[in-house]
C-alpha cells in the first residue's frame, strides 16, 4: 500500500502525491512493456515515438512531485488537468500500437476509476467522455501492429493477444486495488486529524463552560459573601448587637447562605448541561427578558428595547445566557447604573448591543479586541477584574458562528454588541 506522508496538510496535495506515485509505477511499467514487445518478442515497434511520449510523461511527473513537495494549495482543476494528460499519453500510445486491436486498451478503465474517486463530478465526467472518444477514435485510426498468434490451436498462452488481455486485466486490477488503499490511507489520515481537533474543540469547551460558570460565580455569590463578611466583622469588632437586632443579622445571614446554595446549585446544573447541541430554538428578546430577570441588580436599571423588523429565532443555550450575563456584570462592576438592550436584524444575524452609561472601554481594548487576562474595566478601583469576561464571551459567539464588536457611544458609555445567526 502506498504510504503517502502525512505532512501534506491539504487532500488534494496528498492525492496529488498519491497520483505522482501511481505515474511512476505506469510510466516504468509501459516503457518494460514496449521494450519486451519489440526486442522479445520480436514486435516492430515505432520505438523513438513511444519513449519519446514517455519521456514528456516522466517530465510532467517530476513538476507534480515538486509541486506537491512545495505544499501549496492546489485547486481540482490541477488534478483534471494532471488526469487529462494520462489519458492523452495513453491514447497516443495506443494509436502507435496497434489501435483498438491492441489489448491493453483496456488501461482506459483506471483513468476512469482515478477520476471517479479524486475529482468532482462534472471534472470525472469529463475525464470518462475523453476516454470514451478516444476508444471511439482508436476504432478508426492506429498505426497497424501484427500480433503473431495461432488462432487455429484454440486460445492459450500462445495466442499473444489473450495473454495481453488477460495481462491488461491484471495491470487495471492490481494498480486500482494500489490507488483505492492509498486514497483508504489518505481518508483514515484526516479522519484521524479530524477525531483530534474535535478533541481539542471538546476540551477547550469544556474550558470555557468553566470559565464562563467561574466569572459567573464571582457577581452571583459576592453580594451575599460581602454581607457576611459585614456583619461577621461587626461582631467580631464591636461584639453581638442588642438580641432582637441579632436575630435580625442572623436571618440575613441564612438568607445569603441560602443565595449562595441555590447560586452553586444553579451553577453545577448548567456546567452539566452547558452543551450546543443541548441547545433550543428561541425568540431573541424573550431570550434576552429572561436572562435580564435572572440578573436584575437593585442598584442597576435595564432597559430592553426590540427593535426588530421582523420576528426571529436563535439557538439559545446555557453558554450564551452566561456570556450575555457576563458583559451585564462588566457594565455594573464598570460602575454603570442604566444599562439599554437594543435588538435589531442585521441582514443574516441578529445584532444584541448592551449599551451603558458606564467610563467606556479603554481605548487599548478596542484598538487590539478582547484578548486573555486583558480587562475591559478601565476604572480599576471599581473593582477587581481577570480580563476573563469579554474574552471568554467573544470565545463563545465564535462557538457559535457569531461575533463580538466593541465601541464606546459618542454620548459616554461602553457598547457592547452580539452578532448572533437566526434560525427564522
Amino acid at each position: 500500500m502506498p504510504n503517502v506522508s502525512g505532512s501534506y496538510h491539504s487532500p488534494e496535495l496528498q492525492n496529488l502525491a498519491l497520483l505522482v506515485r501511481l505515474r511512476w509505477l505506469a510510466i516504468s511499467g509501459q516503457a518494460l512493456a514496449i521494450l519486451i514487445t519489440h526486442f522479445v518478442l520480436k514486435i516492430p515497434m515505432p520505438l523513438v515515438n513511444m519513449l519519446a511520449i514517455l519521456s514528456f510523461l516522466a517530465g510532467i511527473n517530476l513538476v507534480a512531485h515538486e509541486r506537491s513537495k512545495r505544499r501549496v494549495q492546489i485547486g481540482g482543476s490541477l488534478l483534471t488537468l494532471e488526469i487529462m494528460v494520462d489519458v492523452l499519453a495513453l491514447t497516443l500510445l495506443l494509436y502507435l500500437s496497434g489501435g483498438a486491436t491492441n489489448p491493453f486498451t483496456s488501461l482506459f478503465i483506471l483513468q476512469d476509476i482515478i477520476a471517479i474517486v479524486l475529482l468532482p463530478p462534472l471534472a470525472a465526467g469529463l475525464v470518462i467522455g475523453s476516454t470514451m472518444l478516444a476508444g471511439l477514435a482508436l476504432l478508426r485510426f492506429g498505426r497497424p501492429l501484427n500480433l503473431p498468434h495461432r488462432a487455429a490451436a484454440g486460445p492459450g498462452f500462445d495466442d499473444l493477444f489473450l495473454v495481453g488481455t488477460y495481462l491488461s486485466f491484471v495491470i487495471c486490477a492490481l494498480l486500482s486495488a494500489w490507488f483505492i488503499m492509498g486514497i483508504r490511507a489518505n481518508l483514515n489520515r484526516r479522519d484521524a486529524e479530524l477525531a483530534r481537533a474535535q478533541s481539542q474543540i471538546d476540551a477547550e469547551a469544556a474550558i470555557l463552560r468553566m470559565g464562563l460558570l467561574a466569572s459567573t460565580a464571582a457577581h452571583d455569590l459576592g453580594t451575599p459573601l460581602t454581607n457576611l463578611a459585614v456583619i461577621l466583622d461587626d461582631w467580631a469588632d464591636l461584639g453581638l448587637p442588642a438580641p432582637e437586632e441579632t436575630r435580625r443579622q442572623i436571618e440575613l445571614m441564612q438568607e445569603a447562605v441560602q443565595t449562595c446554595r441555590a447560586s452553586i446549585s444553579g451553577m453545577l446544573q448548567a456546567a452539566g448541561a452547558a452543551r450546543l447541541d443541548e441547545a433550543a430554538p428561541q425568540d431573541v428578546a424573550s431570550f434576552v427578558a429572561q436572562v435580564v430577570a435572572r440578573w436584575q441588580s437593585g442598584r442597576v436599571t435595564v432597559e430592553i428595547a426590540d427593535q426588530r423588523s421582523r420576528p426571529c429565532r436563535i439557538v439559545a443555550d446555557v453558554l450564551l445566557s452566561k456570556a450575555l450575563g457576563n458583559l451585564l456584570d462588566n457594565s455594573a462592576e464598570a460602575g454603570a447604573d442604566a444599562i439599554r438592550i437594543e435588538i435589531v436584524n442585521a441582514g443574516l444575524r441578529v445584532q444584541i448591543a448592551v449599551c451603558d452609561n458606564g467610563p467606556g472601554f479603554p481605548a487599548g481594548l478596542l484598538a487590539t479586541g478582547p484578548a486573555l487576562f486583558q480587562s475591559g474595566n478601565p476604572v480599576p478601583s471599581l473593582g477587581p477584574s481577570r480580563g476573563l469576561g469579554l474574552f471568554l464571551v467573544q470565545s463563545v459567539l465564535r462557538r457559535m458562528d457569531g461575533d463580538l464588536r466593541l465601541s464606546n457611544l459618542e454620548s459616554g458609555g461602553a457598547r457592547a454588541a452580539l452578532y448572533l445567526p437566526y434560525i427564522g
